[in-house]
C-alpha cells in the first residue's frame, strides 16, 4: 500500500520540479513509472517490512521541502520536519533528511524556481 502511494508521492514531487518545462506531465508520469517498475522497489514492497513505509514517509518530507520552497509557507518546513520524526521512528535511513530539510530551511529563494546544479538535494530522488 505504501509503496504505490509513494509512487503518486513522487510523480507530484517530479510534477513540482519539472513545474517550468513544457512537457512535464510526460516526464513526472514516466518517472514515476520507471520507479514503480524497477524491481528493487517491488522487491521491498511484498515483503511485510518498514521499508515501504520509510520510503514513503521520505518521499512525502522531500515533496513538503519542495512546496514549502516554491510557497515559502512555513507549515509545509514544519510538517517535513514532523515526518522526519515519524520516518526516524519507521526506520533509521529517514537521518538522510536532515541534510535536506537544513538546506530547504536555510537557502531561500524568491523566485521558486529549480535549477538542478543548485539541489544536491535531488541525487538522492534518484535512488
Amino acid at each position: 500500500f505504501f509503496a504505490s502511494l509513494c509512487c503518486l508521492v513522487l510523480y507530484l514531487i517530479s510534477k513540482e520540479v519539472f513545474k517550468d518545462y513544457e512537457k512535464k506531465e510526460f516526464v513526472s508520469l514516466g518517472s514515476s513509472l520507471a520507479f514503480a517498475l524497477s524491481f528493487t522497489h517491488w522487491s521491498q514492497a511484498v515483503v511485510a517490512e518498514v521499508y515501504s513505509l520509510s520510503t514513503f514517509i521520505i518521499s512525502l518530507a522531500i515533496l513538503c521541502c519542495f512546496k514549502y520552497r516554491s510557497t515559502e509557507k512555513r507549515q509545509y518546513l514544519y510538517f517535513a520536519c514532523f515526518l522526519l520524526g515519524l520516518g526516524i521512528v519507521a526506520h533509521y535511513t529517514a537521518l538522510v533528511l536532515v541534510p535536506i530539510i537544513i538546506y530547504f530551511a536555510y537557502n531561500k529563494s524568491s523566485q521558486g524556481h529549480y535549477r538542478f546544479h543548485n539541489h544536491p538535494a535531488l541525487i538522492f530522488l534518484q535512488f
